[in-house]
């Protein structure tokens, strides 16, 4: 074969005129298919740039009618430009070059974008400045730039302007006072993109309302109060609006315990604050019919001046120290959802430590943080807070570990603790035994809110322990084989009602453990088999009355040495003095069964006179048994105070009277 292959042509990429082709930097390179005859094709060589850079066999090359293709297998091309051509070299080395050169352009760069004057604050309801943007692309040249905008916190899609034709605005009907997100994103005729201010991220502007922020954006009917706990408000400003407590004065008159009260919270409580400011929360307290208008209840509402809207980037950031409750509110006038508000190393804040808010008493925060609400929250650990209004897309988010995806074996238990009276309720309270907990601090424990004035508390105590000693509301513990017990507080209110605390989850106890709730601080116990609530009066000369107690759970042998010095298991028949004595207006009689009986217990007068049966032939086993008289007869009605006697009768299995006793208690004004 001494016969050259036969002359072809090049087809792609090829640029024509003054018109440059662009390809990426891995090109098909495309060219006539035509043979050689009698030896046949051997290899295809490309040359770029006058360089010899590969050469193709027929495993390579692809054939479609009359062009045949190659991907380009050599080194990754950089942008420039280059020309091209290929040699057809048949079995006897015979060369054919092709018939002409080919040129064509890399751009593996994106369009620049150039927006030195981003908006900043702008106003609501007002048309933005114009918004100038240059982009430009040196190579293949630009296919589409645009600018996307949306309200903060609408979550929504965005709003896109053509930035084609030139500079744009955003018109004032979608300029609202929660806030303004927009980017910018662009790409060139070879599919570079690029985004502003970077892929996946935006810009977040400031937006100054048009009035005054006021509290009738919340509460429309007038800020809600009363003396009552279950009335205090806890309230934050989602708004930049300099210090509010002028406005709160100016209102209120200055504060004073009789009218208003005004609290925030810096490692204790701290009443009449200096200042009040966007991104802390606030105790508010007020006596409605000290600022009624002649019986006529006045419409509590207080004006802020010009607010500004907090940017969502970077998120907002919110200094904590570990062991200590911050109070906080959100600084965004919509809902952000709790998983998207993390710490420095991006755990979700329901993992990272406990958080409350309060309605009508600490509560769980639920799954947002909402505008006007008030936030406490205690560090496990983290310094600081991020709360991420910007999202889905760009905000980060932090799934909370839910214990409700993982089924308690049948050695695990979850014990919740009520406390209330009157109005007032702590239900925030658990103990129990989980294989997933550790026995010090961990994220299924919860600790303890500080305690708010005329609520009550019930809290758990672990103070003394060595590892994160502290005031729990939740302490769930790894099982063992003998038992766990954990010592509570109790304070409440002496506010002339009772206390009662409920247990609900005692039935998924292991049958072989003894339950025992004891009373510290009066020397009682009560068998929580037996009735899986307790309660008390609230007696006393103080404001308030507090209870140390212990629940106690376990083998019987494990209930008996960690019984607080209280016998648990009674040894006679009793009938104790009651508690406290002289009393008003309630008071606490309790009897001890040692064995299952059946008893009496009746209220006389000083004539002898029956005045009212707390027990009437009631069958109880063994244990502590409390009854509380509230000074009333069997019709309900108040006696009036002085001396009087309770008697009990106590009967065997047998009907044998295992005791009969009197004691004198006496009733005050």
């Amino acid at each position: 074969d001494d016969v050259n292959p036969e002359e072809f042509d090049l087809h792609w990429p090829d640029s024509t005129g003054t018109v440059i082709k662009y390809t990426s930097n891995k090109p098909w390179f495309h060219w006539h298919a035509k043979g050689d005859y009698p030896s046949g094709i051997k290899e295809w060589r490309l040359f770029l740039n006058n360089g010899f850079d590969y050469a193709y066999t027929w495993s390579d090359v692809t054939d479609q009618d009359d062009d045949r293709r190659v991907e380009h297998a050599g080194t990754v091309l950089n942008d420039g430009y280059y020309h091209w051509y290929v040699e057809a070299v048949d079995m006897a080395g015979n060369v054919t070059h092709s018939s002409d050169t080919a040129y064509f352009g890399v751009d593996l760069s994106p369009p620049n974008i150039s927006h030195s004057s981003p908006l900043g604050t702008i106003d609501a309801g007002s048309t933005t400045p114009t918004i100038n943007v240059n982009i430009t692309d040196g190579a293949s040249g630009v296919k589409y730039a645009n600018l996307h905008y949306r309200r903060s916190g609408s979550g929504g899609g965005f709003v896109t302007l053509d930035l084609m034709s030139g500079p744009v605005s955003i018109p004032g009907s979608d300029v609202k006072e929660d806030g303004l997100e927009y980017w910018i994103d662009a790409e060139d005729n070879v599919d570079n993109y690029d985004a502003w201010p970077g892929i996946g991220e935006l810009h977040a502007v400031s937006v100054r309302s048009e009035g005054s922020i006021t509290t009738a954006d919340n509460w429309s009917n007038g800020v809600p109060g009363g003396t009552d706990s279950t009335n205090y408000l806890f309230f934050s400003i989602p708004f930049e609006v300099g210090n509010a407590k002028s406005a709160i004065t100016s209102m209120m008159g200055p504060p004073d315990e009789f009218n208003y009260r005004l609290f925030s919270y810096n490692n204790g409580w701290q009443e009449d604050p200096p200042s009040v400011t966007m991104g802390n929360a606030y105790f508010f307290i007020f006596d409605p019919d000290k600022y009624a208008v002649e019986g006529t209840p006045t419409k509590i509402e207080f004006s802020f001046g010009q607010g500004t809207s907090t940017p969502t980037d970077p998120p907002y950031g919110i200094g904590v120290s570990s062991g200590q409750w911050k109070f906080f509110g959100s600084p965004y006038n919509y809902n952000v959802p709790l998983d998207n508000v993390y710490t420095e190393d991006e755990e979700n804040i329901r993992d990272a430590g406990s958080i409350y808010t309060w309605s009508g008493s600490w509560s769980n925060a639920g799954s947002s943080l909402l505008p006007w609400k008030g936030y406490i929250f205690k560090s496990g650990g983290a310094t600081n807070l991020n709360i991420d209004a910007r999202g889905s897309g760009f905000g980060k988010m932090a799934k909370a570990m839910n214990t409700d995806d993982y089924p308690m074996d049948a050695d695990e238990w979850i014990i919740d603790m009520i406390a209330t009276t009157g109005n007032a309720r702590d239900e925030l309270n658990a103990v129990g035994v989980r294989n997933m907990a550790e026995d010090g601090y961990d994220r299924l424990d919860e600790f303890e809110p500080p305690a708010v004035m005329g609520d009550i508390v019930l809290r758990i105590d672990n103070r003394d322990r060595e590892e994160t000693p502290d005031l729990y509301a939740k302490d769930i513990r790894k099982p063992n084989e003998t038992g766990h017990y954990w010592d509570l507080q109790v304070f409440t209110p002496t506010n002339g009602s009772r206390t009662y605390i409920t247990f609900d989850g005692l039935g998924y106890i292991p049958e072989e453990y003894d339950i025992f709730l004891i009373n510290k601080t009066t020397k009682q116990a009560k068998n929580l088999e037996w009735e899986s609530s307790y309660r008390f009066a609230n007696t006393g000369s103080e404001s308030y009355l507090k209870q140390d107690l212990r629940l106690v759970i376990g083998t019987k042998d494990y209930v008996k040495e960690n019984n607080a010095g209280v016998e648990l298991y009674p040894d006679a028949f009793t009938l104790s003095q009651n508690y406290p004595n002289p009393f008003n207006p309630q008071t606490s009689i309790m009897i001890s069964l040692e064995e299952d009986a059946q008893l009496n217990l009746i209220i006389f007068n000083l004539l002898g006179e029956e005045v009212t049966r707390l027990a009437m032939n009631e069958h109880r086993p063994a244990g502590y048994y409390t009854f509380i008289w509230n000074g009333t007869n069997a019709m309900g009605s108040k006696v009036s105070t002085g001396v009087y006697f309770y008697h009990a009768m106590i009967r065997d299995a047998k009907g044998k009277v295992v005791l009969n006793k009197t004691r004198k208690m006496i009733f005050l004004k």
